[in-house]
């Protein structure tokens, strides 16, 4: 049984699911349109969604409402957009970047992508460290573990000696990342 179970986690690490943006809204918290739309943004900054997913959301989004938003519109249809484009139409739809419960979600979203080894654990971790320094978060208790990230993966980057290998870097990261709905969750109650 144990070794079947082992067998079975190497599998999933290799080629995990990757979740629908919406199973981590559905399984935490009730978000509203500029909530998701936010969501959405931050996932896209740090990598963690590509175009196909911004449009399928986009359409999603367009069906539920009656009266869409003109930038969501444009977003559905993004295909020549440039990325600088298609942040500035989240944006405008998120109204409110820096809501701490759409930011863990969207970041959150970052740990499929590591899994499947799409991005690299230190692209990962600037990218995060990056967006929440730009939008003023980076020192708020739910995402401070960011700074240390940051600070071991300089270190392995420059070879300096420090208390974390690569490996324990990417474990690190994962587990503050799955961690982060947990954390919009109790913001949300909170």
């Amino acid at each position: 049984m144990e070794i079947a179970s082992i067998a079975a986690r190497r599998v999933w690490q290799r080629d995990p699911p990757k979740p629908s943006i919406n199973s981590f809204q559905d399984r935490f918290v009730e978000l509203t349109f500029e909530q998701r739309a936010n969501q959405h943004r931050v996932a896209w900054i740090v990598g963690a969604l590509e175009v196909a997913d911004l449009i399928a959301w986009a359409d999603s989004e367009i069906e539920t409402i009656r009266r869409p938003a003109i930038e969501l519109i444009d977003l559905s249809m993004c295909c020549d957009l440039s990325a600088q484009q298609i942040n500035e139409l989240l944006a405008k739809l998120a109204q409110q970047t820096d809501d701490i419960e759409s930011t863990c979600l969207g970041l959150s979203q970052l740990a499929s992508v590591v899994r499947r080894n799409k991005v690299s654990t230190e692209t990962a971790i600037v990218s995060c460290h990056r967006l929440l320094q730009n939008e003023k978060l980076l020192a708020h208790d739910y995402f401070a573990e960011f700074i240390s990230l940051e600070d071991d993966a300089s270190r392995l980057r420059d070879r300096v000696a420090g208390p974390i290998n690569a490996a324990e870097l990417r474990e690190s990261l994962l587990e503050t990342l799955d961690h982060l709905p947990e954390l919009a969750q109790a913001f949300n109650a909170g």
